[in-house]
């Protein structure tokens, strides 16, 4: 009998971290007659579903009994998973019938993979050949929907029947299916005949939900060839494993020959071939579903016994015993990332290889004692022990299980696994046992198991602590406060956590020597000081370890931060902007305020709270006090205004200021006083006009680097040194073609922000119509926490489910520098047809990117987060009771929206590429996957030379009287002032003027006309910034002296 272990997984959250098991319940079918489960497989609304054969008689514990018509029968049962039997269905004839492979479609349609002797009938499809493959498929309470062939008579050998070894049959996420099997002599699919190329070929073929041939690529050689697994990526791109016979075979039976035994391949999802990775060793194996692939990675993962000394890439590989068993993790396209071996002095083989929502399960047999890794196989070294093994993503392993027949029969079916169990079905012989659960001997020698454990944790030790405010300043726990959201790491397996709501952490490790440390972002650290310890905890793991505690001084203070997103913008309709703000600190903030500055083509309808105040394009929303720690989300309702111009594309952006100022976070003592602002204008001559000013009381110390940039194209650099007052004018001609500057601040400037303006539309005689604002390519110029600005373009329509970077980056490669920060956004919708009652989001962080920066800005609903994973963190986002709409019922509340920056890490070499994608969970359904986000990280944006010639660059030092703010005539006299001053030049007759310090305090407020005296004798000394507020905006920067 075939010693075989199956595996299935289904991709769902897994919040459980699985160290030990419990037995939940136990299913076993057979006593009165022989059966068999050939296959299992979990559908998206948790149920279990079992295909394979019997004969006589099968019953089940909801008092349903199937009666076989011939020798062997199908059956297909779909069982709660509690271990109820839903329902149960047979097929046969009076022939042998066999069902060896199940999988599941994402409307829960069930597709069986089936092997018959004779004729057989099933629903309204009559299948007539002998020795025949077919599939059929059911819909999810099990009546026939189609029956098709797969495997026709051969055409050669005086028709001698040809003959499928085996076979396994998966879904894509488009609701495809594809088979995997072999062959020998011919095959016909669907009217074409493929003939083997020796004794036994492989083929996948990939088929549409209606049971339609796409498309089949045979692999053979002149030897026995076998197809040993196939998956599906979320792109729907194919990959199998395929090994051979001979040293050289050929695919479609075509030439070249390709050399080498074992391969991985890649097909697009219309069959072409796209890559090949050749295995140096190995042997041809008929063992099943060995390659899978992971939506939580965007990896391959595939497993395989070995016998050789060999080599992959950087990864040696020397069996311990006569057989070994490898587990690689790769990229998708085929390339060895991480690779770990396990086994003993015998024989261990694998058979399968599954992923799941955490962790990857191995399934085989080993006929002696094995070590994996730090878990135990088989010590009493009996023959013939079949065994399964957990492996997070990293490939370390979580925990192994034995299973045993007292007879020597012992065979594996498959497993199944949802987010809290984990189905194991076979066959036993004698007496059956796992763990301390065991049954009665089978009365026929040998019967069928089907057993549900749950997974929990507690095998592995963990490391636990607590994060604290340290009130006393003495390092002790009476008398300190927990610290929420505080970031850990754990070296050198680089596992990370974050504190919880009661300060507590921990990781679940294996044995061994651990480093744990704090990690403080930049926005903590202006609050946050960790006093003990000194450093990190160091400590050697042998059983669990705790109080494991940082202590840290935290300053008392508010500090107020604000982010804003907006859902849409289309021209003629209704849009959510949603203004997050919180209060960080640990004193409440009194007078709290946040004022939101629409952009000129958008118009504030109404808010949630209302707003106090309205002018023009300004609303004020008083909060008053803001206690430590709360949170909260203004939903603003405006429109896009309608107009007979073409909007499309014109970016528009929005900014939200919150005050007071946070006080207690200090200046840089090391800035050099300097303070970059820029502003863009358009000339009657269709010229674009920048201007960058030193509006500060201090010399740039370090040179200001400046770019512009032509439809995401730099076409100029320039590093300057500005004294105070000091401006430089950049002038080129435009035919409306987007156009950013940009500018870096100070090294040690006290906000982190990057000056940036951009402009379109501007044309020669049409200045009026010029669009100035920001753009994605760049940063949106942010001011500081108080300080947020939102841009989007005016469009018809917006992909549901997408990922997004602010900045984009420069050029087709989306060129950023080092070190600089990236803020992603996750927009999700429902649309499917009912209610989606939660979301989850699994976003995996790049390698290249800075966790201890990260931060994480605002959601459109409530939701909780994670960090986790080993070596590769991955963020978890969790938005546990959304209730979200289906679109066809509310378009505008089907939508959401996560939003969190980080920085790419500074010391990354010019030519690294950071990638990065999401998946999005819709209750039980498979993932969607967004596109990819990438970036290339430069020492130097590559501009076009020939363009640069068309720059011209004029130097300034400005007079108090001549200072622009970006509209022609508008002059702020003077500027640096003794506090008393008049505007002149205004656009309009009466205008509101705002002051503002530099933390974005409203320190001044009135109305303004022509020449009119202002006077501020109450304000200190320093720079402010003003905004003028009508039907135009026009806004700069003033210094008191």
């Amino acid at each position: 009998m075939i010693r075989k272990l199956l595996l299935f997984c289904s991709f769902l959250i897994s919040t459980i971290s699985g160290k030990t098991q419990t037995h939940l319940w136990s299913y076993y079918f057979g006593q009165d007659s022989y059966s068999m489960v050939r296959s299992m497989c979990r559908d998206k609304s948790g149920d279990l579903i079992l295909t394979g054969n019997f004969q006589t008689t099968l019953g089940f514990n909801n008092n349903q009994t199937l009666q076989a018509v011939g020798s062997k029968d199908i059956f297909v049962v779909k069982i709660d998973p509690k271990g109820k039997v839903k329902w149960a269905k047979s097929f046969g004839s009076k022939f042998s019938e066999d069902g060896i492979g199940i999988a599941t479609g994402p409307d829960n349609s069930i597709y069986v993979l089936g092997l018959r002797e004779k004729e057989l009938v099933i629903g309204a499809d009559t299948l007539k050949s002998n020795l025949f493959q077919y599939v059929f498929k059911l819909d999810s309470n099990g009546n026939p929907v189609f029956a098709k062939p797969v495997f026709g008579q051969s055409d050669i050998n005086t028709g001698t029947p040809s003959f499928a070894n085996g076979g396994s049959i998966t879904t894509d996420l488009q609701g495809n299916f594809l088979i995997g099997t072999t062959f020998f002599d011919s095959q016909t699919l669907n009217g074409k005949t493929i003939y083997s190329k020796g004794n036994q070929d492989a083929q996948v073929s990939k088929y549409n939900s209606s049971g339609q041939l796409l498309w089949v690529n045979t692999m053979g050689s002149l030897a026995s060839d076998y197809l040993e697994g196939i998956t599906t990526d979320a792109n729907g791109n194919v990959y199998f494993s395929f090994s051979s016979g001979d040293q050289n075979f050929q695919l479609n039976n075509a030439l070249p020959w390709i050399s080498g035994r074992i391969h991985l391949f890649k097909f697009s999802p219309s069959g072409v071939f796209t890559t090949r990775l050749t295995i140096p060793f190995g042997y041809p194996s008929n063992s099943c579903n060995n390659i899978k692939y992971s939506p939580f990675t965007d990896k391959i993962y595939y497993a395989r016994d070995f016998n050789q000394t060999n080599r992959i890439g950087d990864f040696s590989f020397k069996p311990v015993g006569n057989s070994d068993i490898f587990i690689a993790a790769m990229s998708t396209d085929l390339k060895f990332e991480t690779v770990t071996q396990v086994g003993g002095t015998a024989d261990d083989y694998l058979n399968n290889l599954q992923v799941g929502s955490k962790n990857i399960y191995i399934g085989g047999y080993t006929d002696g004692a094995a070590l994996f890794q730090y878990a135990p196989i088989n010590t009493r070294k009996e023959q013939n022990v079949l065994f399964m093994a957990s492996l997070d993503y990293q490939l370390n392993v979580n925990w192994t299980k034995e299973f045993r027949g007292s007879d020597y029969v012992n065979t594996f079916r498959d497993i199944a696994c949802s987010d809290t169990s984990i189905y194991v079905s076979g066959e036993y012989g004698g007496k059956f046992s796992y763990d301390n659960q065991s049954v009665s001997k089978s009365d026929l020698g040998f019967d069928e198991f089907l057993v549900s454990f749950k997974e929990e944790s507690g095998n592995l030790p963990l490391i636990m602590g607590n994060v604290y405010k340290d009130v006393n300043l003495q390092c002790q726990k009476p008398g300190s406060l927990p610290l929420e959201d505080i970031l850990l790491k754990l070296s050198p397996i680089n596992i990370y956590t974050k504190s919880v709501i009661d300060g507590t952490y921990k990781f679940s490790v294996k044995p061994g020597s651990y480093t744990v440390s704090q990690i403080l972002p930049p926005k903590k650290k202006q609050l946050v000081t960790q006093k003990c310890p000194a450093g990190s905890h160091t400590v050697n793991v042998t059983s669990d370890k705790t109080d494991l505690n940082f202590f840290n001084k935290v300053s008392d203070c508010y500090y107020l931060t604000i982010d804003i997103e907006s859902d849409r913008r289309r021209k003629c309709a209704r849009n959510n902007t949603l203004v997050s703000y919180a209060n960080e600190g640990t004193a409440q903030a009194t007078n709290v305020e946040i004022r939101v500055i629409f952009p000129p083509l958008v118009k504030p309808i109404s808010s949630v709270p209302a707003w106090k105040s309205k002018t023009d394009s300004l609303i004020v929303i008083s909060l008053g006090t803001l206690l430590p720690g709360a949170k909260c989300t203004i939903r603003i309702i405006d429109s896009v205004v309608c107009s007979n111009d073409d909007l499309r594309g014109v970016l528009q952006c929005t900014k939200a200021i919150i005050t007071p100022k946070n006080a207690c976070v200090p200046l840089n003592s090391n800035w050099d006083n300097s303070d970059i602002d820029i502003q863009a204008a358009c000339d009657d001559n269709g010229n674009v006009k920048f201007k960058v000013t030193n509006t500060g009381t201090g010399t740039t110390a370090q040179p200001s680097f400046v770019s512009i940039s032509e439809n995401n194209n730099s076409i100029y650099q320039d590093k300057i040194i500005l004294l105070p007052s000091q401006q430089i004018e950049y002038s080129v001609p435009s035919t409306g073609q987007l156009f950013e500057i940009k500018a870096t601040e100070s090294e040690d400037h006290p906000f982190f922000d990057q000056p940036s303006r951009t402009i379109t539309q501007c044309k020669a005689g049409l200045a009026g119509k010029a669009v100035i604002g920001y753009t994605g390519s760049g940063s949106t110029d942010n001011l500081s926490e108080q300080v947020r600005i939102s841009c989007l373009e005016i469009r018809n329509s917006f992909d549901p489910n997408i990922k997004q970077a602010t900045p984009a980056g420069v050029t087709n490669n989306h060129l950023i520098m080092a070190g600089e920060e990236i803020e992603y956004l996750i927009r999700f919708q429902n649309t499917g047809n009912d209610t989606a009652y939660k979301v989850v989001i699994l976003d995996t962080l790049n390698l290249n990117l800075d966790i201890s920066t990260l931060s994480i800005l605002q959601a459109s609903h409530k939701f909780s987060w994670e960090l986790k994973g080993t070596f590769n963190p991955y963020l978890v986002f969790t938005f546990a009771s959304i209730n979200l709409p289906d679109s066809i019922k509310n378009v505008t509340k089907s939508q959401g929206f996560i939003k969190y920056k980080i920085k790419a890490k500074k010391s990354l070499p010019s030519g690294t590429v950071i990638s990065n994608r999401a998946g999005i969970y819709f209750d039980y359904n498979f993932p969607i996957i967004t596109n990819y986000v990438v970036h290339t990280i430069t020492d130097k944006i590559p501009y076009n030379t020939e363009r640069a010639k068309d720059v011209l660059k004029n130097n300034v030092v400005l007079s108090v009287e001549t200072q622009e703010t970006g509209f022609k005539n508008v002059v702020i006299a003077p500027n640096p002032s003794g506090k008393a001053f008049r505007i002149t030049g205004l656009p309009e007759r009466t205008m509101t003027f705002h002051l503002y310090d530099l933390n974005m305090n409203l320190v001044h407020f009135q109305q303004v006309s022509e020449g009119e005296l202002i006077t501020a004798y109450d304000k200190s000394s320093g720079i402010y910034f003003y905004e003028l507020i009508g039907n135009q905006r026009v806004n700069g920067k003033i210094v008191f002296k």
